[in-house]
């Protein structure tokens, strides 16, 4: 499950096997716990990341290490973490910017629209 605080308008979650944009409307439910968008959002589940949903987010493979930059943004680059299959280090150029690991897709949206202030997908 995901937190309620790490949600934002626009995030991308999976809802009983269903790909689920989440809504004004789903955040808002979160505080009315006998709203039916209430129990989709308290059950939703991170989407993880994979090549296919960042190459559709503007990244490109740009070594054989797994590490991806992304098309507009030449200095934002994921680094894989092979060896404890860990999500994705974010750096900005040789910087890394973010401690902890970006491993699903709400996580490097909330990311890339702190960096970016515009949205990722």
């Amino acid at each position: 499950m995901i937190n309620a605080n790490e949600l934002r308008i626009g995030n991308w979650v999976l809802w009983e096997k269903y790909y689920h944009k989440v809504s004004g409307d789903d955040l808002a439910a979160l505080d009315d716990r006998a709203h039916h968008m209430s129990h989709r959002m308290l059950y939703s589940i991170p989407i993880n990341l994979t090549t296919e949903i960042l190459e559709k987010c503007g990244f490109f493979e740009i070594d054989d290490d797994g590490g991806y930059g992304h098309n507009e943004y030449n200095n934002l680059f994921l680094e894989n973490r092979y060896l404890s299959n860990d999500g994705y280090d974010v750096m900005l150029g040789k910087k890394q910017i973010c401690l902890t690991p970006i491993k699903s897709l709400h996580q490097l949206q909330n990311l890339f629209f702190s960096y970016t202030k515009k949205e990722l997908i």
